[in-house]
């Protein structure tokens, strides 16, 4: 994670012509003690923004959803780089708010906003499109009330 002192320096650093994104810093999610397919839980302890998306405080995440066997060679889960753009890739399928295709071109820009570089984009972004549909609206119990927030029609449909 980045500490809250470089924060700014990394705004200015990771923006591109259309959005900024503010990374995650230490303190920014916090250990639930769960875990989702084996992977630990974290809560987001403020609103993340990108674009006009704006994922709230006390949102579940586990961080990415990479095979375990991809993770060392693709990804830094624990890297501010990488988890914030998964962080919002996640509410989106979640929530579905934007549509399966569209969410995946958002994880792109916030990939490429955050500093990920081109290659690593690139496989994250075909293995999301070629085998996330599986996720694409399906919701941690623990952010059933979040969801409900800004997904009225799904009221009757989340227990």
């Amino acid at each position: 994670m980045v500490d809250a002192s470089q924060r700014d320096d990394l705004t200015t650093a990771f923006t591109t012509s259309k959005s900024t994104l503010q990374l995650l810093c230490d303190g920014d999610l916090t250990p639930t003690g769960t875990f989702r397919e084996g992977r630990p839980e974290f809560r987001l302890t403020r609103p993340l923004v990108f674009e006009d998306i704006v994922v709230p405080k006390f949102y579940v995440t586990d961080r990415y959803s990479l095979p375990g066997r991809l993770i060392p060679l693709l990804w830094e889960p624990h890297h501010a780089r990488y988890s914030t753009p998964a962080v919002i890739h996640d509410w989106l399928f979640e929530t579905k708010l934007k549509p399966f295709e569209d969410s995946n071109a958002i994880l792109m820009r916030a990939m490429q906003a955050a500093g990920v570089r081109a290659d690593q984009r690139w496989i994250v972004f075909l293995a999301v499109s070629f085998f996330g549909r599986r996720g694409y609206g399906v919701v941690d119990p623990d952010n059933i009330p979040l969801v409900r927030s800004v997904r009225p029609d799904l009221r009757g449909v989340l227990a």
